[in-house]
């Protein structure tokens, strides 16, 4: 990475001498912080085997320098970030320069939630985008509490996050979203309402660990192959995941690849090979997948075909009472109570609570889904390693 630093005087600009300047708010500093930063870093490549260490490290460097002077400014709040949102959308950057501003808001909320943390108040944020353009917004951040991103244009827009409580996104149109959330960390809840796009692949992967994640509303550009939530739990581990009105071709292709998934519920997939895929893997696993709407001959070929291991596959259709046995155990319907299709208009607090009312009853069955992760490390082929 060239060798820069991100000076206090270099961000905020040398005052000639004898001019008198007038008075620039918090906002406009932010802003001016934003383009300096961009303008810095914008001949990074971000390419090659050293990659993911750059990014790192410019993340950490602008983090850095947000902490120490932002600590200046005892009011700085999300009003803050909202209106350098507001300020920074709808440009024609190219990827590298959108990649360095959503790395510049991530770092705006890394530092708002530690404040928050810090004076023991819940830091949950919602972002309404009002249907502007962001793309990259809160790309790696990795420090959330609760986050709400809804009615942006965009793609990455929260992608390659690490960690976080409660992440959700709602009526997002573009690709890639939520790509690769929790794949270096842990989220307990990842939820995506009404999006569409080629999105949400890898949750949970690179040996990351997702608690819930729950696809509702979902919808897919015909020309793309596959549907957002494909290598769900790959090379890492989701205990629950649910996936509900969703088209696409094989919508859960490469899940639980060298990795795995505790429990999957299945309801109105509109295509009858969700777990089709045609890569080499050296395993997969599923452990139990609930049908809701399909029959099990339905399946068949594609749960079976490339390796796939579970232990268990059970259609409402031709076992009701195991059905609804498994449902009872893992408080399914407790959860499903929330994805109907209310949650794509209820107001964003009212979904916050709603989104805390899952993450609560997961808790309450993560010993349960503890069991089935017990059950896969017994049942690994030889030279696959175990998942904490």
């Amino acid at each position: 990475m060239t060798q820069t630093n991100l000076s206090l005087k270099k961000l905020k600009g040398i005052k000639p001498k004898g001019i008198k300047t007038k008075t620039v708010s918090l906002t406009e500093k932010i802003i001016q912080a934003s383009e300096q930063f961009v303008e810095q870093f914008k001949d990074e490549t971000f390419r090659g085997e050293n990659s993911e260490q750059t990014r790192d490290e410019v993340y950490y460097e602008c983090l850095n320098y947000l902490r120490s002077d932002l600590i200046k400014f005892p009011k700085f709040d999300k009003r803050h970030v909202d209106e350098f949102i507001y300020a920074a959308a709808n440009q024609d950057l190219n990827m590298i320069q959108s990649q360095l501003l959503g790395t510049f808001s991530s770092c705006l909320l890394h530092v708002l939630t530690e404040r928050y943390q810090k004076e023991n108040q819940k830091a949950s944020f919602c972002f309404d985008g009002t249907n502007n353009e962001f793309k990259y917004l809160f790309w790696r951040c990795k420090l959330i509490d609760e986050l709400l991103v809804e009615n942006f244009k965009g793609d990455h827009i929260c992608s390659h996050i690490d960690n976080a409580n409660i992440l959700i996104n709602r009526s997002l149109k573009d690709p890639s979203n939520l790509a690769l959330a929790g794949s270096k960390g842990n989220i307990d809840l990842i939820w995506a309402i009404d999006v569409s796009g080629s999105g949400m692949g890898g949750i949970a992967s690179g040996q990351g660990h997702a608690g819930v994640v729950i696809a509702n509303h979902i919808f897919n550009n015909p020309a793309n192959w596959g549907m957002c939530i494909t290598n769900v739990g790959g090379n890492g581990r989701a205990d629950l995941v649910i996936g509900k009105n969703m088209d696409g071709f094989a919508p859960f292709g490469l899940s639980g690849a060298n990795g795995s998934v505790g429990l999957m519920y299945l309801d109105d997939l509109k295509d009858t090979q969700p777990f089709m895929s045609t890569a080499h893997i050296d395993y997969y696993f599923i452990h139990t997948v609930l049908c809701s709407t399909l029959e099990e001959k339905k399946y068949a070929n594609t749960i079976h075909s490339g390796h796939l291991s579970h232990e268990e596959l059970v259609c409402r259709a031709e076992d009701q009472n195991r059905f609804n046995s498994l449902t009872a155990q893992y408080k399914l319907n407790e959860i499903l109570n929330f994805t109907s299709d209310k949650a794509k208009t209820k107001p964003a607090d009212q979904l916050m609570k709603d989104a805390r009312k899952i993450r609560s009853i997961y808790n309450q069955i993560k010993p349960e889904l503890d069991k089935l992760q017990d059950k896969r490390d017994r049942s690994l082929p030889p030279g696959a390693h175990k998942r904490k």
